[in-house]
């Protein structure tokens, strides 16, 4: 790994930029090693869509060219070096940012590649780095991330990182956008675009009404790393579920009588918040929420099911004994992408409220400022996929305007209506799923003392807990905990003695971590002595939890689950999270 280090001065002299973060909020989450720290990642598409959304460059070409280790007249030939500056007037005690500028290697993600290291005053001068001096390690595949390293969880800044390029190249100059204001006409006109239907609402009014008769009321939100609050700073307060949520109790009631829950998880579908929505949400049957939002139109890309985990959350979440009121959340991308076309029906289906972040933004981002643009991708997406936090703002006041039609109706039309709606109840359509056999009732098998009745387990290898695991911000929490601590890891070197699950069931899903670790190994598993799938850590390469339907029958019948590790990889760790199952 080639690794530099240096204590530049600040440089008055005027380059040839382009910004990759302009005016972006940081804000430090503590790691397992105890450090705290922003990383802000590059790989993935996310650095063509900073060069394309905050650099204005829209050569596709040219962004390919300026991101490209590999290709002779790419980075290293385009890119001279960075200037980078760091801002915190609300910490003077905070002054100066260690910040590190990684490339991944190639055969080892995270132990190979070029690191630059150097320290940045927070007096939001700025800071050059530049690269004459440094010998590229030949191992570089792509760049990775830039890290802030900060010093106590949930402390912030504010940053500005450009890429110092070659004078010959045709890069747009800087322009700051005007401020969004959310009180105008246009604004508001944005905002109620989102509303795709109100549904059949007595659920939504009914807890409506509760709320304001003085019953205690949970508010639930389950998602992808947009409800987890990817790109808002603080996360806990300024994310689109927490604004929301306030917002809901400004409106309806006293806020010691309510409940804020938020379960969202990065990089995950809703076939893993199927697997999660009893343990995280429901506190398997001890916490019962009264209005749930469901957010994964951006995240059930990944979904091998195609919509079906979706209806089955849904319909989960529909058939707990409260009657909760349930709202379905489109988010979208940075490429004006999401999948509401295959989510509109289910909602359509089962009559909940239906919002669309996508309907509200995207038509305007065509449009230049000053002549209908409401706000700019450049103010809206933090990244190729998360807001802001103007966007988390965005996505509240999507969420507030449904409550507030709501509300208005219900004014204008009294309970009868209320009435009339809640006798359309959700069983009459419990029978009719959109998109074929169900995954209602899913339950979780997890590192126990003692197992559900009829599930039997023999670890094998896999005879140790993995505390390295994808970790989450949950409820109004700065600190991230951990998803599945109860877990089985086959450490590195220990014998190839499978991991054995026998059970009664129509469909298996298998919960394992995904990593970027080159000691992690793949694992073979096999149904009744038969190989259904290969499991691969390194498909997503970084730390998070992925899951696959290993079994799928219309009867349930005796079935041997054995994950043992792939040939090739016998002497590599694996880690099996939990499996889902339906009797």
């Amino acid at each position: 790994m080639s690794e530099f280090s240096v204590n530049a001065p600040k440089d008055a002299v005027d380059r040839k930029g382009v910004y990759i973060l302009m005016d972006t909020q940081i804000e430090a989450t503590q790691r397992q090693d105890g450090t705290c720290s922003q990383e802000i990642y590059l790989d993935g598409g996310r650095l063509q869509g900073k060069l394309e959304i905050i650099g204005g460059i829209t050569d596709f070409n040219l962004c390919n060219q300026l991101i490209d280790l590999q290709r002779p007249d790419g980075f290293y030939k385009l890119v001279k070096g960075l200037g980078v500056s760091v801002s915190a007037p609300d910490d003077p005690g905070l002054k100066s940012v260690p910040v590190i500028w990684k490339h991944y290697g190639k055969h080892d993600r995270y132990g190979r590649g070029t690191t630059l290291r150097f320290d940045v005053p927070t007096d939001g001068g700025e800071f050059i780095y530049m690269f004459d001096d440094v010998q590229w390690d030949e191992e570089d595949d792509v760049i990775g991330n830039i890290t802030f390293i900060l010093q106590r969880p949930g402390q912030l800044a504010e940053v500005n990182v450009r890429l110092f390029v070659d004078d010959s190249l045709p890069v747009p100059e800087s322009v700051r956008d005007a401020k969004v204001e959310r009180e105008s006409a246009a604004y508001r006109a944005m905002i109620r675009r989102s509303l795709v239907s109100a549904g059949r609402d007595g659920r939504l009014r009914r807890a409506i009404d509760r709320a304001k008769t003085g019953e205690p009321m949970t508010i639930a939100y389950i998602g992808g790393s947009i409800t987890q609050g990817a790109g808002a700073k603080p996360i806990n307060t300024q994310c689109y579920a927490y604004q929301s949520y306030q917002g809901i109790v400004e409106r309806l009631g006293d806020p010691a009588r309510f409940t804020y829950v938020k379960a969202g998880a990065g990089g995950t579908s809703s076939e893993f918040g199927l697997m999660r929505y009893t343990k995280e949400v429901c506190l398997f049957g001890e916490r019962k929420p009264d209005i749930v939002f469901i957010e994964f139109a951006v995240n059930d890309y990944d979904d091998e099911t195609r919509g079906r985990c979706f209806e089955s959350l849904l319909r989960t979440a529909l058939s707990a004994d409260n009657h909760p009121a349930v709202v379905l959340l489109f988010s979208v991308f940075a490429n004006n992408e999401n999948l509401q076309d295959r989510l509109i029906p289910i909602g359509t289906a089962y009559g909940v409220p239906m919002v669309s972040v996508k309907n509200a933004v995207v038509p305007q981002f065509a449009f230049p400022q000053n002549e209908g643009r409401v706000i700019s991708k450049r103010q809206y997406f933090y990244d190729t996929f998360h807001p802001t936090n103007m966007g988390h703002t965005v996505m509240s006041d999507c969420l507030l305007y449904l409550i507030d039609t709501v509300l208005a109706d219900a004014s204008a039309n009294g309970a009868s209506r209320n009435d009339v709606c809640l006798a359309r109840a959700y069983d009459k359509y419990a029978t009719y799923p959109v998109y074929g056999p169900t995954f209602d009732g899913v339950k979780l098998i997890e590192c126990a003392a003692a197992y559900p009745d009829g599930v039997s387990v023999e670890v094998g290898s896999f005879t140790q807990q993995d505390p390295e695991l994808q970790c989450v911000e949950r409820d109004a929490d700065v600190i991230p905990s951990p998803e599945f601590a109860d877990n089985w890891k086959r450490p590195e070197g220990a014998a190839n003695d499978p991991f054995v699950l026998k059970l009664l069931a129509r469909a298996v899903f298998l919960i394992f971590k995904d990593s970027g670790n080159v000691s992690t190994g793949r694992a073979r598993v096999t149904v009744n002595g038969e190989e259904v799938f290969i499991a691969d850590p390194h498909r997503a390469n970084w730390t998070h939890c992925n899951v696959k339907l290993l079994v799928e029958a219309k009867e349930a019948t005796d079935l041997e689950i054995r994950v043992a590790m792939a040939p090739g990889d016998e002497a590599k760790d694996f880690t099996i999270l939990g499996f889902g199952y339906i009797q």
